[in-house]
């Protein structure tokens, strides 16, 4: 008996089993690229297994390495600073005094993340894109909030605590939107895997930079020197991140995306509906749409209704702004959010069925929520009562 065999790394092995022996041989392929066992060494360390079967195509990774070595030149910048700030190299400062800085910065870090975590949370993983680049904004504006200081020294404590609480909004921007990307590159492998080779390649370039910092850094003497350099990582910290995220064609739907696919199904007559990669390249990453249509969190408005159907697990009404509130009913699911929201925009429904299947074959992933971004409040219906939770 024969067959073929292909290990995570792409090699392919000829299989030979016999009543008596297994033998196991490489297949050579004239016209492939030789394998070195360095490379192959690299990959495994760095790619995660199954590469590249097991991860969506795209070129954000890259992009995201390269932003890391940047932030990590531009931190060192940003540490001296601080350290200049608390009196490094000045007899008359005080430890104690740096430490209770130090603490004063902490609390309001901590207390940042918990506010910011109670009013975004919910939105971090429909708007992923928006708030992974809103991450690195706020990472290098606190960059350059502590580089200041020392040149600000009756604003210098302030300044500090505010860069600290950026730097929080950070993190809690940064942890949801990365959790969703993670989730759209593991397309058939594993997500703990990716996420941990993904901190590997950031970790080695952030230790690159490092190493090229401890060399640069030292010839950084003047202020016109230092916000020059500054500017030039920043700006490039920024550009690495923007091309990345622009670049990344999310399979689930959010509210803009939604709504661009809708309408350009409802302009092709019915025909056409976009892949992502083509509403990739025309959406907004920061994107402020009208209020015109919510999904309700604070009951039925005391308003008319303009659906009342048992049938569809939503409720449309309206209140005395005339904003149409979602309220959905117990049971509802993904499809039933995009449902309400095409429903609540002025759309016909009578092609809707044959739009969530043209979706479908565009590799649109419908069955992912993204649409409500806050908890809503739901109803029970129970023959002519309707009963809020």
């Amino acid at each position: 008996m024969k067959w073929q065999e292909r290990d995570d790394t792409g090699c392919l092995y000829q299989v030979e089993i016999s009543s008596t022996e297994v033998k196991k041989s490489t297949t050579t392929n004239n016209n492939s690229t030789p394998r070195v066992p360095l490379v192959d060494l690299f990959a495994k360390v760095f790619l995660p297994a199954g590469y590249p079967d097991t991860v969506t195509p795209g070129q954000y990774q890259i992009f995201n390495a390269l932003q890391a070595f940047c932030n990590s030149l531009a931190s060192l910048l940003s540490s001296r600073a601080v350290l200049e700030g608390f009196g490094v190299g000045d007899a008359n400062a005080s430890a104690t005094n740096a430490l209770l800085i130090t603490v004063l910065q902490d609390v309001f870090s901590r207390l940042t993340t918990i506010i910011s975590a109670y009013f975004v949370g919910t939105s971090l993983v429909p708007e992923s894109k928006t708030y992974r680049l809103l991450a690195d904004i706020l990472n290098d504006a606190a960059t350059i909030l502590d580089t200041l200081t020392p040149h600000v020294p009756t604003f210098r404590v302030p300044m500090l605590c505010l860069s600290a609480s950026l730097r929080s909004l950070c993190g809690i921007a940064a942890g949801g939107s990365k959790a969703a990307i993670a989730v759209h590159f593991a397309r058939n492998g594993d997500l703990g895997d990716l996420n941990a080779k993904d901190a590997s390649k950031e970790t080695v370039l952030g230790l690159a930079g490092m190493l090229i910092g401890t060399w640069v850094i030292p010839q950084i003497t003047t202020p016109t020197a230092t916000y020059t350099l500054l500017a030039i990582l920043v700006s490039t910290h920024i550009l690495l991140n923007y091309v990345g995220i622009r670049g990344l064609a999310l399979r689930t739907l959010n509210r803009q995306r939604a709504t661009r696919l809708w309408d350009g199904f409802i302009t092709s007559g019915h025909k056409i509906v976009h892949s992502p990669e083509d509403i990739s390249s025309v959406e907004n990453l920061f994107y402020w749409h009208e209020d015109r249509v919510i999904f309700a969190v604070n009951g039925i408005p005391d308003r008319r209704a303009l659906n009342i159907t048992h049938e569809e697990k939503y409720l449309l009404c309206v209140d005395h702004t005339d904003t149409v509130h979602i309220v959905l009913k117990e049971g509802h699911g993904p499809v039933d959010h995009l449902k309400a929201w095409v429903h609540a925009s002025g759309g016909e429904l009578d092609h809707f069925e044959s739009f969530i299947e043209a979706l479908e074959k565009k590799g649109w992933v419908v069955g992912e929520g993204g649409l409500v971004t806050r908890l809503p409040r739901r109803v029970v219906v129970d023959g002519n009562h309707k009963k809020e939770e």
